[in-house]
């Protein structure tokens, strides 16, 4: 038998039933719940970083939903995450640190 592991904690993990005919696995060690393949795109992977180039290339909200195939709301919600990881640089002008303040 095939042991899934955990990808949050790379624990092991046990079965905890079914959802909409798929097999979910609860982790023995973080209790955390999943499933190895979801149906909507957005659960993918790759779907943050598929965000962050496309937002760099100046794509509009909807047209990165249209792309990639998942809801504007979803988009919206991902980018307020990735916006909030984003780290207020430290510019160095003449030998001086300063931060831009943002109100």
């Amino acid at each position: 038998m095939e042991k899934i592991q955990c990808p949050k904690c790379k624990g092991s993990s046990v079965k905890s039933g079914l959802q909409n005919k798929v097999q979910r696995y609860k982790c023995k060690n973080c209790s955390h719940r999943f499933q190895l393949s979801y149906k909507y795109k957005a659960y993918q992977s790759n779907v943050n970083a598929l965000i962050k180039i496309l937002l760099k290339e100046g794509c509009s909200v909807l047209s990165i939903s249209r792309i990639i195939g998942i809801s504007k709301n979803t988009v919206l919600s991902r980018k307020l995450k990735l916006g909030n990881q984003v780290k207020i640089p430290n510019f160095t002008e003449l030998g001086c640190n300063w931060k831009i303040r943002v109100k």
